[in-house]
């Protein structure tokens, strides 16, 4: 059986094997890196502008598309796990709105959630706190 892993450029990590901080990491890179950076992965690219923008707007196709991309970014990590990506669409007025992504990976009966181990600073960036290899 393989593991997933990702390789990370930082001074204490090599890479991240666990799979929360895969999780967290996934979400970092939807939220923070645009899409069309590379040409022999960009299939794979994810990006929330690059979605937003797709839908016009749109937060219930938003949410749906939302979920389709990282159900399926997570099942490529974790192809012999399943996965849960819940998102919530919370309209705080008649234009804004808020999305809830809450991601759940099973791999051999043991659950792996994101919804209570992450951290967001007070500018509202996630805070990563990955422990990594």
């Amino acid at each position: 059986m393989t593991t997933a892993f990702i390789p990370v450029l930082m001074s204490d990590i090599k890479q991240l094997t666990q799979p929360v901080d895969i999780m967290k990491y996934i979400i970092w890179e939807y939220t923070s890196i645009p899409k069309n950076i590379n040409d022999t992965f960009n299939e794979k690219e994810i990006s929330f502008i690059f979605d937003a923008a797709s839908v016009d707007g749109d937060p219930e196709a938003l949410s749906n598309t939302v979920r389709g991309n990282l159900s399926g970014i997570l099942s490529s990590y974790f192809p012999t796990g399943t996965n849960s990506v819940d998102v919530e669409v919370e309209w705080v007025d008649s234009v804004r709105y808020n999305l809830t992504i809450d991601m759940l990976v099973v791999i051999n009966s043991t659950p792996y959630r994101i919804t209570n181990t992450f951290q967001v600073d007070k500018s509202g960036n996630l805070v990563l706190n990955l422990i990594g290899n």
